[in-house]
């Protein structure tokens, strides 16, 4: 739930940001650095969670188990194929839905109590519609945030955008 002092907050762009930013300092003065409103920050977050789910983790989750520090690694960025997965079947569904949370928990460290569902409806035909539903924790406040997930699967790309209010669920 946000609160008057999170909603008046300003942020830092992330290093990324700072680096592809298209109108850099140009002087060799120290000028102040742009902040950003927490719409920004949100938009910032639904940008970083898409390239995440649209980049490929070559080893298998199992395979690094005994090598918890290699799990939270670059080596382990992006999603795994969900070949052979079947969304007729419950436990499938819900092996997406959790690859989905482990994979933001360990990559997208602004974000706790990562939740996904996965929802059916007709607007969604021929493509998976996730909810994400998380914490968005950054200094010096923490606010609710649902950001809707679509995936294609003649592609497997995902389209990631922030939702303006919350899923009923």
């Amino acid at each position: 739930m946000p609160t008057a002092s999170s909603l008046k907050s300003k942020y830092r762009p992330t290093l990324l940001e700072r680096l592809a930013d298209p109108t850099p300092i140009e002087s060799h003065e120290m000028q102040p650095l742009r902040l950003m409103t927490v719409e920004e920050l949100k938009e910032s977050v639904a940008k970083d969670l898409e390239s995440l789910l649209n980049c490929r983790c070559a080893p298998a989750s199992d395979v690094l188990d005994s090598f918890p520090e290699a799990l939270q690694s670059i080596y382990t960025y992006g999603m795994h194929d969900f070949v052979g997965c079947s969304l007729a079947n419950p436990g499938d569904r819900n092996h997406i839905c959790r690859s989905l949370e482990r994979t933001i928990a360990i990559h997208e460290r602004r974000l706790k109590e990562v939740r996904i569902s996965l929802s059916f409806d007709n607007d969604t035909v021929n493509r998976l519609k996730f909810t994400i539903n998380a914490l968005l924790v950054v200094h010096p406040s923490a606010e609710s945030v649902y950001f809707d997930a679509l995936l294609q699967p003649s592609t497997l790309q995902y389209s990631v955008s922030k939702t303006r209010y919350a899923a009923v669920v």
